[in-house]
C-alpha cells in the first residue's frame, strides 16, 4: 500500500500505530535543530515493514501543531485530540528516553488511554522506572531495544493473545502488581535492521536539515553518570557496508549534513577506518561535499591515522564529553582520563582542523575529599573557564550532573539521601540545566547553579554580536597575513605537504594555493564561531529570562547541604 495514504487521509484498511516523541517543557538548544528522532524511526519502520500495521511518528519538537496556541493553553492535549479525530490510531507508543519530557508523556498517555486506546512506552526513563509509567497511563513498558518487542506486542494485541510470554516487558497483572518478564537479549546483528524511513515522520514543521545515523549500540566504558553500558551492554556494531548503504540513501534524498548518534564514533578502530573510507568514496563518486559531525572521546587526538581518515571523509565537527578539567572529578566519574591528557588531545585535534564542541559537567558530587574538592565553587568555575580559553574550544555545553534514573550515580545519591524530592524539583528539571540533588558538603545548591550559568555566560556573552563589525574590517588583512605565512611554511616543510596530500587526496603543486586554502578555512571558522556564540547567547538569555530559572533559584536557596531531605524514593 501507499504508506502516505494512512497519514494523509486514513485510507488504509490497516490499523495505525502512532509513536510520539514528547516535547521538552521549555525551549532549549535542540529546539533549533531539525533532526529526525532516529530511535523512534527505527521502531516505527520495523512496524511498517512487518505489514500488519501502518506506522507514523509524531515528533513534537518538529510538529506542525494543528491547533492554535490559545486553544492549547486552555487544553494541553487539544493538539492530539484534533489529531486523533482526523486520523484515529489504535495503539499509541511513546519515546520515554528523556526524563525531562516524561511529564508530557504521562499527560498524553492518560489522554489516549481515556479514549480506550492501548499504550506502550520504551526508553531509558521508563526502562528504569516501569512501576511509575504503568501507573501513569502506560499499558506496557518495553525494556532495552524495541524493534523486535513492539512487533510481538502488536501481534498479541491484534490476535487477542496474552503478552505474558513476551520477553523484555513490564505490565500490571489483574491484581495490580507489576510483572516484569525475562530480559530480552540485545540485537546482535545490526545489519538485519531496516534503514529507518524518514517518510514516517508526520506533519513536520521544519524541513529536515541533518540526517542522523548510527553504527554502534552499547558502550565499552562505564562512566558513573551514564546508563548506556548498563542498559545495552558492550558495544555492538553494524558493518561499515551497512552504514554506508544507509548514507547512500540519505545522499540520494538530498542530505549533505550528517550526525552520528553513537556515543563514541571510533569504537572498533579497524571498522571505523573502513567506514571512513566508504564515506569518502560516497562523496567523491557523487561529486558532492558531505559534512559529518560525530561524538568521540578526546583520546582520538593521539591517533594520527584516524584523524587523517576522519578529515578526508568529511568529518569536521567533534562533540567530545570533556566533562571536567579537575582531576578528582574525572576520577569520581570513572572517566579514566586526566586533565593533562584531555588538554593535549584537544589541542592536537584542533591543530588538525577539527571544530570542537566541548561538553562539560559542573559540580560533580564527589565521594572523597580530594584537594580540588576543597576549592570554592567560584574557583572551580574559574578552572573550567581557563581550560576552555586555553584550548580554544569552538563551542561548549555546560550542564549540571543529572542522576538519571537507573544510573549508578542516581543509586549513590539515593543511598546518601541527596536526591531533591520530586515535589520540589520535578522530572521536567532533569535535563542538565537544573540541579536536582544536594551538592557536596558546605556547597550552596543555589550558588552551584549560578556558577554553572556563569561559565556559559562567559562563553556565550550577551555582546557576542559585536564581533561581526570587527570581523568585517579584519578579515581581508587576516586572510592575506595567514595565507602568505602558511604558504611559506608549506613550501619549506615537506611534512606539511604530505599532510595536505593525505587530507585532500591530491598532491598540491602550489604552496600559495595551499596556504590561502588553510587561511580561508581558519577565517571561516572564526566567522562560524562568532555566529554560533551569538545564537548561543540568545538561547542562554532566553532560558534565564523566560524559563523557570528564577523560581528554581528560590527553591534551591532553601536547600543547603548537608540537609537531610528524605522521603521521596521515586528513583528506587
Amino acid at each position: 500500500m501507499n504508506k502516505s495514504s494512512a497519514r494523509d487521509g486514513n485510507l488504509s484498511p490497516l490499523p495505525l500505530f502512532r509513536l510520539i516523541v514528547p516535547r521538552a517543557p521549555y525551549p532549549n538548544v535542540f529546539s533549533h535543530i531539525a533532526m529526525p528522532p532516529l530511535g523512534a524511526l527505527h521502531v516505527a519502520t520495523a512496524v511498517q515493514r512487518h505489514g500488519r500495521w501502518d506506522a507514523e511518528v509524531i515528533d513534537e519538537l518538529n510538529w506542525r501543531i494543528p491547533v492554535t496556541r490559545r486553544r492549547l493553553r486552555a487544553d494541553p492535549v487539544a493538539d492530539h485530540r484534533d489529531l486523533q479525530s482526523r486520523r484515529p490510531a489504535q495503539v499509541v507508543g511513546f519515546y520515554g528516553g528523556l526524563t525531562s519530557t516524561v511529564p508530557r508523556l504521562f499527560e498524553l498517555a492518560k489522554f489516549y488511554r481515556s479514549m480506550g486506546l492501548r499504550t506502550v512506552a520504551g526508553g531509558a526513563h521508563v526502562d528504569a522506572l516501569p512501576d511509575e509509567a504503568l501507573r501513569e497511563g502506560i499499558d506496557v513498558v518495553v525494556h532495552g531495544e524495541g524493534e523486535e518487542t513492539i512487533i510481538e506486542i502488536l501481534e498479541a494485541w491484534t490476535d487477542d493473545h496474552s503478552i505474558e510470554k513476551i520477553k523484555g516487558i513490564s505490565y500490571l497483572s489483574s491484581d495490580d502488581s507489576v510483572i516484569t518478564t525475562e530480559r530480552r537479549q540485545p540485537i546482535c546483528n545490526l545489519d538485519d535492521l531496516p534503514i529507518p524511513d524518514f517518510g514516517l515522520l508526520t506533519e513536520i514543521r521544519r524541513r529536515l536539515a541533518i540526517a542522523p545515523f548510527e553504527r554502534t549500540r552499547g558502550c565499552n566504558y562505564r562512566c558513573e553518570f551514564c546508563i548506556v553500558n548498563d542498559r545495552f551492554g558492550p558495544s555492538r556494531s553494524a558493518s561499515p557496508e551497512r552504514v554506508a548503504a544507509e548514507l547512500e540513501v540519505r545522499v540520494e534524498s538530498g542530505f549533505r549534513h550528517f550526525f552520528c548518534i553513537d556515543d563514541n564514533f571510533t569504537q572498533g578502530r579497524r571498522a571505523t577506518l573502513r567506514l571512513l573510507s566508504l564515506m569518502r568514496e560516497i562523496g567523491k563518486r557523487r561529486g558532492v561535499r558531505l559534512d559529518f559531525t560525530v561524538q568521540v572521546r578526546s583520546s582520538v587526538g593521539r591517533d594520527e591515522e584516524l584523524m587523517r581518515a576522519m578529515w578526508a571523509a568529511g568529518v569536521r565537527v567533534l562533540c567530545i564529553g570533556l566533562e571536567s578539567p579537575i582531576r578528582e572529578e574525572l576520577e569520581g566519574m570513572k572517566k579514566r582520563q586526566t586533565p593533562e591528557q584531555i588538554e593535549s588531545e584537544v589541542r592536537n585535534l584542533r591543530r588538525h582542523g577539527f571544530m570542537i564542541h566541548g561538553m562539560f559537567i559542573f559540580g560533580y558530587p564527589l565521594e572523597g575529599a580530594g584537594a580540588d574538592a576543597k576549592l570554592t565553587l567560584r574557583e572551580r568555575a574559574d578552572r573550567y573557564i581557563d581550560f576552555i580559553r586555553r584550548t580554544a574550544i569552538d563551542t561548549i555545553q555546560v550542564l549540571k550532573p543529572v542522576p538519571i534514573p537507573g544510573s549508578r550515580l542516581a543509586k549513590r545519591l539515593m543511598d546518601q539521601d541527596r536526591i531533591i524530592p520530586l515535589k520540589l524539583v520535578g522530572w521536567d528539571k532533569y535535563d542538565g540545566n537544573f540541579l536536582t540533588f544536594l551538592p557536596d558538603r558546605e556547597i550552596s545548591a543555589s550558588e552551584l547553579q549560578k556558577q554553572a550559568n556563569r561559565i556559559m555566560r562567559s562563553f556565550y556573552h550577551p555582546f557576542s554580536f559585536l564581533k561581526f563589525p570587527v570581523l568585517v574590517f579584519t578579515t581581508p588583512v587576516e586572510i592575506l597575513r595567514m595565507g602568505f605565512t602558511r604558504a611559506a611554511r608549506f613550501a619549506r616543510n615537506r611534512a606539511d605537504r604530505t599532510q595536505a596530500a593525505i587530507k585532500d587526496g591530491v598532491e598540491r603543486a602550489s604552496a600559495l594555493r595551499e596556504g590561502f586554502r588553510e587561511a580561508g578555512e581558519e577565517v571561516s571558522r572564526v566567522w562560524r564561531n562568532a555566529r554560533l556564540r551569538t545564537l548561543g547567547s540568545m538561547v542562554v538569555t532566553n532560558w534565564l529570562k523566560v524559563g523557570p530559572h528564577a523560581k528554581f533559584l528560590e527553591t534551591l536557596s532553601k536547600l543547603q547541604s548537608p540537609v537531610k531531605i528524605g522521603g521521596d524514593k521515586t528513583q528506587g
